[in-house]
């Protein structure tokens, strides 16, 4: 993957695939929307474009609420206390999220492309048993999607 143009440096990593991650388990735990249904409207969004792009304000300067926030164009912080109940680190769909913005960003394709050729039920069951055997840095959807398009 060296000298791959990438939307944004790797250092944003830390912040943008923890904010995915509780985005994914916030919008599917706390407020009961399905995964798929949370994948498809997140992956098609123009959310999900300005992350693929690399903008700062959504790749490291909200966290998983404000991006649900943003998304759903809601205003209710009531929501945040359930939410801050319900996000819980560790979760399948936590996971989910946390991995694919990394494969995102290490290949460099939109969310719609990977949401088109993996469901998000799907890509939990990939996902989560390869995480137990690969370090961090590694992308567990490599061998579950064809990243050369």
């Amino acid at each position: 993957m060296k000298n791959k143009i990438r939307s944004y440096k790797e250092s944003y990593l830390s912040d943008s695939m923890p904010n995915l991650g509780d985005f994914f388990d916030f919008a599917i735990h706390a407020h009961g929307k399905s995964s798929e249904d949370v994948w498809q409207e997140f992956a098609t969004s123009w959310l999900a474009v300005e992350y693929g792009r690399g903008s700062p304000k959504y790749v490291a300067g909200l966290s998983g609420l404000e991006l649900y926030y943003a998304l759903y164009k809601t205003d209710d912080w009531d929501i945040a206390s359930k939410a801050a109940k319900s996000l819980r680190l560790n979760t399948p769909e936590f996971w989910c999220g946390w991995i694919l913005a990394y494969y995102q960003w290490a290949y460099n394709m939109t969310f719609k492309t990977i949401q088109s050729r993996l469901p998000f039920a799907s890509s939990i069951s990939a996902l989560i048993p390869s995480l137990m055997v690969r370090p961090k840095t590694q992308s567990c959807l490599h061998c579950h999607i064809d990243s050369s398009a």
